[in-house]
C-alpha cells in the first residue's frame, strides 16, 4: 500500500477508478484509448474493473495520453496537473 506524504492508497483499488474518470473527461471511449495506446478496448476495460493490470509501458503510455502523471493514476498524488502530451521532434 503507497503511503505517500499523507496518502494511503492502495493503487490497485485506485488506478481502475482514476482512469475511467480521466477516459470520461477526456472524452474519449474505451475503443478510442484503447487505439491512442496500443491495446484492445477489452483491455482498457480490463483495466477499468480492475481485473487486469498494464505493463509499465502501457501504464506510461496511459498517462501520456491522458495527459496526466503516472503518479495520479497510482493513486501516489491528488495533484491532476495536466501534462501536455510529448510531440514527435521534426
Amino acid at each position: 500500500m503507497a503511503n505517500v506524504k499523507g496518502l494511503k492508497m492502495d493503487w490497485r483499488k485506485c488506478f481502475p477508478e482514476r482512469l475511467r474518470q480521466t477516459r470520461e473527461v477526456k472524452g474519449l471511449t474505451k475503443t478510442a484509448l484503447g487505439q491512442l495506446v496500443g491495446v484492445t478496448n477489452v483491455s482498457i476495460r480490463e483495466f477499468e474493473i480492475g481485473r487486469k493490470v498494464p505493463t509499465i509501458d502501457t501504464l506510461v503510455a496511459l498517462a501520456e495520453t491522458l495527459e496526466v502523471s503516472t503518479d495520479y493514476l497510482l493513486g501516489l498524488t491528488n495533484n491532476l496537473q495536466l501534462i501536455p502530451r510529448r510531440t514527435s521532434a521534426p
